[in-house]
């Protein structure tokens, strides 16, 4: 799960489901942090595209790979 905004910013964290042992577990955070982006996973790495810093109906060009 890439993080969201509240009205004091976007959130850069990065959370990761394990659906057998059934919990969470923090990744490192995203480049940018931002809300309102999509993201999946191509090859073994991370796409996250579009999305924005500023809380509201924003949104960039901005994309990046990660290969958590």
């Amino acid at each position: 799960m890439f993080e969201g905004e509240s009205k004091g910013g976007s959130f850069a964290g990065v959370d990761a489901r394990d659906p057998l042992a059934d919990r969470w577990r923090d990744l490192p955070p995203m480049a940018t942090a931002r809300h309102g982006h999509g993201a999946t996973a191509i090859a073994g790495r991370v796409h996250v595209i579009s999305g924005d810093p500023t809380p509201g109906g924003c949104y960039s060009g901005r994309s990046e790979i990660d290969s958590r």
